[in-house]
């Protein structure tokens, strides 16, 4: 497919303005899909074809091994150009990869895999816990904690049911209803975003203080 691509970029200039790697990494990923689905199918597992991303779904896109630089706040990408950036952490020399994307509430990522070189502590088995998914609570493990959980979907059920009344009414296709659908996919950003904070704040707690957890397998 990568050779395919010099041949549509004959008939098709508009590609030249994007980054050659950029556009490799979309017929990677595609190789990738096929790849998964045939290995499942010889598990035995059900599977389908692949879909055609349409343009709405389609949000990522990857800059792998060259076309990028990050100076201090700011990350230049080959084709775009120098963006300001907030970055959450100090990031180390080598780089190999920048992915960025875009949420459904129009916000932008960028997530940068790096080189790291670091040596792995010696793991003491006598600090071990196992975790068991609770019902009523979050979770529970064997040292007796209890975890409640937040509900973070009840919590904002008010404003979904609110704002998914007023797109139902709306007209199909009318900017209304497209300037409610995207409040709705902020509020549903928003639940994710509590889901996740919560879920890595647990899991850090419980990485800093043992060194094996064992989990469930349901």
């Amino acid at each position: 497919m990568n050779y395919i691509l010099t041949e549509l970029k004959q008939s098709e200039p508009w590609l030249y303005n994007y980054h050659s790697k950029m556009l490799q990494m979309v017929s990677t990923q595609l190789e990738g899909a096929e790849k998964s689905l045939i290995e499942k199918s010889k598990k035995g597992h059900k599977t389908g074809q692949l879909r055609f991303a349409r343009y709405n779904e389609f949000r990522t896109f990857t800059y792998n091994q060259s076309g990028f630089k990050l100076n201090n706040n700011k990350l230049f990408l080959s084709k775009i150009g120098n963006i300001r950036i907030k970055k959450h952490r100090d990031t180390p020399e080598i780089i190999k990869q920048v992915i960025v994307t875009k949420t459904r509430s129009c916000k932008w990522y960028a997530c940068l895999t790096c080189e790291l070189k670091m040596n792995l502590p010696k793991i003491n088995f006598t600090k071990a816990v196992g975790i068991d998914v609770g019902i009523k609570s979050f979770a529970y493990d064997s040292d007796n904690h209890s975890t409640p959980n937040p509900l973070n979907l009840k919590k904002m059920l008010k404003p979904l049911i609110r704002i998914q009344r007023k797109v139902s009414k709306c007209v199909k296709n009318s900017n209304n209803r497209i300037k409610h659908i995207k409040r709705l996919q902020r509020i549903h950003e928003k639940i994710t975003n509590k889901r996740n904070d919560f879920q890595h704040k647990l899991s850090s707690i419980y990485a800093n203080h043992y060194d094996v957890i064992f989990v469930e397998d349901l």
